[in-house]
Parts: structure tokens; C-alpha cells; sequence
């Protein structure tokens, strides 16, 4: 289980309840929310991810607060955010001041951990749906590399100035390495054969997903 223990911000051992670091545009987000969905969790209200005021510290029972991260803004790879979550990514969930990251094992905590409906059946359907979800969560670094060369484009690239902040600040265990990333991609260090490969990675996921006989 992805746990920080003693994040550098104060603010996650102050929340109550579930809350959750996000962006509505977010791939490894938006399978959270859907399960949280399915638990039957409701979405609250969203408030500033910073934000320690008295009324946004404790979300009600059977919700969740959202604290949306704007990744447009870059507000993920900044000195604040990295004291939340050392891998400058969404999403992350606080659960009565313990503080969740990695997507699949928030997705794990929130099935196992939280009432409503089990999302994982049992016996070797389970199973496949456990390989199904891990085998999304390799290719999510083929998911970003289509995302910034097709969609993004140049509005995901960084400044030098901004690149050494990000150098700066990035976890050297992050397995996201975004530091490296967004160098060799705002500096068009990434060859087209490389881009090619990873929409051909995703083309053999979506490939296995269609084979499955559910």
C-alpha cells in the first residue's frame, strides 16, 4: 500500500473524512472517482487543494471532498504540491489524515477498506480484473506520452527556469520521473520512432482488452 507517513505539508493530518487531490482531465484520476462512484461515495463539494479553513477540513459521511489540482496551471509541479505528493502526480486521497497514493492502490484501499458494494469478484474473474487494471497501470506512461505529443503539444512544454524548479523538487524514487520527462519533451528530445512505439503499446492494450472474453 502507497502510504506517505509524514508528508512535508501539515494539511493531510488535519482532514477529516475522504479527500481527494485531483483534476477532472486526469486518466489515473478519473478511475478513482469512478470507483468511489461505485462504492457509492458522493462527490461534495470542491474546494482549493491549499486550502486549511475550518469548513473544508472535514467531508460528512458517505462523501468526499475534492481539492482539484490544475495541471494546465502546473500547479502539480510546485514546491506546495510536492510536500502533498512527492511524485508531483494526481491523484492522491486522504482518509482521516492518512495520506494514499498510486492510483491502483487507492482504487485497492477504497474497495477493500470503505462500505458499499466489493467492485472485485471473486475466483478467477477477480483475477482477471486484477490483471486488467495492472496491466492499465503500465501503460500509463504510454497514455502520457500520446497525451503531450498529440493533444497537449506545446502548451505542456517548460521553460528552462521551470524545468530546473521541477529538477529540483522531483523525488529521485519518483517512478513517474517527471523531471526527466518534461525535460526531453520540452527540449524535443523524444524521437518520433519512440512516440510511434508507445501508440503501438496502447493499440496491443485496448488489442487484449477486446480479446477477453468477459
Amino acid at each position: 500500500m502507497a502510504i506517505v507517513n509524514r508528508p512535508r505539508s501539515e494539511l493531510p493530518s488535519q482532514l477529516k473524512g475522504l479527500h481527494l487531490f485531483h483534476y477532472g482531465g486526469a486518466p489515473c484520476a478519473q478511475r478513482v472517482r469512478f470507483v468511489l462512484a461505485e462504492k457509492g461515495i458522493r462527490r461534495g463539494p470542491d474546494v482549493p487543494w491549499r486550502s486549511d479553513a475550518p469548513q473544508h477540513l472535514s467531508a460528512p459521511a458517505g462523501t468526499y471532498i475534492g481539492r482539484p489540482v490544475s495541471l494546465p496551471r502546473q500547479e502539480n509541479l510546485t514546491e506546495a504540491y510536492a510536500a502533498i505528493h512527492p511524485n508531483l502526480v494526481v491523484p492522491a486521497l486522504v482518509h482521516d489524515g492518512v495520506l494514499h497514493i498510486e492510483s491502483v492502490d487507492i482504487m485497492d484501499y477504497v474497495d477493500r477498506e470503505l462500505p458499499g458494494p466489493g467492485l472485485v469478484p471473486g475466483g478467477a474473474r477477480g483475477e482477471d480484473c486484477r490483471a486488467l487494471v495492472k496491466r492499465a497501470a503500465e501503460l500509463q506512461t504510454s497514455v502520457r506520452h500520446v497525451t503531450y505529443r498529440w493533444s497537449l503539444g506545446r502548451l505542456a512544454k517548460l521553460s528552462p527556469r521551470k524545468q530546473a524548479e521541477l529538477q529540483r523538487i522531483d523525488s529521485p524514487d519518483s517512478p513517474d520521473r517527471l523531471a526527466d520527462f518534461y525535460r526531453r519533451f520540452s527540449n524535443g528530445e523524444i524521437s518520433d520512432e519512440a512516440f510511434a512505439d508507445h501508440v503501438a503499446h496502447l493499440t496491443e492494450g485496448f488489442r487484449e482488452v477486446a480479446d477477453r472474453d468477459f
